[in-house]
């Protein structure tokens, strides 16, 4: 499926990078740049050679969320099942359309939330703000840089956050400051959505990047079994009561592949493969540690 310029999708062996390219307007995500992602995720989804998704920004920003300067016209941009693009024509049903399109937006944050096998890294620097925030709540790890401005502003503007801004985000941040960051939606930096358990790690902007190359490689490195299993686990253990979501931890495993026993042999063996990528994980961010 071919891509626009504002939107780059590359692959690197198991790596996927997808690059929102519109830097004069802070990467803000127009509704084509919107059904692209869509359909990168899904192609992410459905690549079995994938195992790692890194989302960032160009120009030294993330992402100012929906394009505003759109809305206006949003409900007309007629979409395809087959188009990474809107259609020349426009939508003959606007208030449908509409409706397809924001459903499209919670699908997408769904699925990429949702991707298993696929470690997800977020890369932060620059404008954080509203739909680009959101994404990051639905990625595993997120790096950013002091620098970087988080916020939800839809309030100010008559509207709601439609990818998770006032759900999403009280898993993280908690229900009381949930309720002031959207309420009186102010901008706060990237340290702060560090202790706020918005992001794993605040690196400086000329470090992002190597930052990220540490994280994908160690991912790696470790066994796609066992990403896949805790990574299920996390996910669908996390909402319910504690005797029901113990038991996603017990080992049945109906379709997910064979255990990975290679481990279970490395340990007892103390093969050095494993005891250097113990070494590796358990030097990994050790200053942030206490």
């Amino acid at each position: 499926m071919k891509f626009d310029d504002d939107f780059l999708f590359e692959k690197d062996g198991p790596v996927r990078r997808i690059t929102l390219n519109r830097p004069e307007k802070h990467n803000a995500l127009s509704v084509s740049m919107q059904k692209q992602l869509h359909e990168a995720v899904r192609a992410v989804r459905f690549d079995e050679e994938a195992r790692a998704l890194i989302i960032t920004g160009a120009g030294h920003t993330f992402c100012a969320g929906d394009d505003i300067a759109e809305f206006p016209v949003m409900n007309t941009r007629k979409l395809a099942f087959d188009s990474a693009t809107p259609l020349a024509a426009p939508a003959s049903d606007p208030q449908a359309n509409g409706f397809l399109i924001v459903s499209m937006f919670q699908e997408t944050a769904a699925m990429l939330e949702s991707l298993t096998d696929v470690v997800t890294i977020a890369a932060v620097d620059g404008v954080c703000m509203g739909g680009g925030l959101e994404l990051t709540l639905c990625c595993d790890f997120v790096l950013a840089t002091p620098e970087s401005r988080w916020g939800m502003p839809e309030i100010d503007m008559g509207i709601t956050p439609g990818w998770g801004g006032c759900t999403r985000l009280q898993r993280y941040a908690g229900r009381r400051r949930t309720r002031e960051i959207n309420l009186l939606g102010y901008e706060f930096s990237g340290r702060q959505a560090e202790q706020w358990d918005l992001v794993n790690r605040v690196v400086a902007r000329e470090d992002l990047e190597a930052e990220v190359q540490a994280v994908t490689e160690l991912m790696l490195a470790k066994s796609r079994y066992a990403i896949r299993r805790t990574k299920h686990v996390l996910r669908n253990a996390a909402d319910g009561v504690l005797s029901q979501a113990a038991a996603f931890e017990l080992p049945v495993d109906p379709a997910a592949g064979p255990m990975d026993s290679n481990g279970i042999g490395s340990f007892a063996e103390k093969r050095p493969a494993l005891l250097e990528l113990r070494k590796r994980s358990g030097s990994m961010w050790a200053d942030q540690r206490i």
